[in-house]
């Protein structure tokens, strides 16, 4: 008998290096840099049938208003995925999309988005 299996995961970081910087070798790069960054990252997935599983999460960053005790969210990461598995072989579909986030002045973000379909072959050595 399978029965549903729901998983979850929360994940908080301090990121005492966070830059993402675009390189223009004919032009000049832009950087954002957000040293001293938090991140919250909540993770869901479901699992039926011992052979189906599908997943998302958002992480979203923000720094941390010390004067105005606040949180300023400045970028989301979305991931969502769907795959079949059996016997260590793995085939599936994943999005992940970047946004900014304006929660002041208006300032340049980074953003970015990719679909990857896959085929994932694994195993593990026997104790």
């Amino acid at each position: 008998m399978n029965w549903l299996i729901l998983s979850w995961a929360l994940t908080t970081a301090y990121l005492p290096v966070n830059t993402q910087v675009i390189y223009a070798p004919t032009g000049p790069s832009l950087g954002l840099a957000n040293p001293g960054a938090l991140s919250a990252e909540l993770e869901q997935s479901a699992e039926d049938w011992g052979h189906v599983r599908a997943w998302g999460s958002v992480e979203t960053f923000a720094n941390f208003n010390a004067q105005i005790p606040r949180f300023i969210p400045f970028e989301s990461v979305y991931i969502v995925g769907a795959a079949l598995f059996a016997n260590g072989v793995e085939a599936g579909v994943k999005l992940e999309c970047s946004h900014g986030i304006e929660s002041g002045p208006a300032r340049p973000w980074y953003g970015a988005m990719s679909t990857a379909i896959y085929l994932k072959l694994s195993g593990r050595s026997a104790p």
